[in-house]
């Protein structure tokens, strides 16, 4: 991917970081040390379609420190 891009691994690994973190990226599945992300079915598409309403609805979002959902849980 950095090579399609021009840029390097390392810049491309700390992006796919950032956005795992975010929540627009998820590990699907992991061979070893090869891991295969999906983008979150919430932001993956605008089009809709059974497909994503089915990822959509199976998926839950991230809940973001200093909120309300998560000022009720306890550590």
């Amino acid at each position: 991917m950095s090579e399609y891009l021009g840029i390097s691994a390392r810049t491309v690994a700390t992006a796919i970081k950032r956005l795992t973190k975010a929540g627009y990226l998820f590990e699907a599945e992991r061979h070893g040390r090869v891991i295969y992300y999906k983008a979150s079915p919430h932001h993956a598409s605008r089009v809709g379609g059974d497909q994503q309403r089915e990822d959509a609805a199976g998926y839950r979002l991230p809940v973001v420190p200093g909120t309300p959902e998560q000022k009720g849980r306890t550590a």
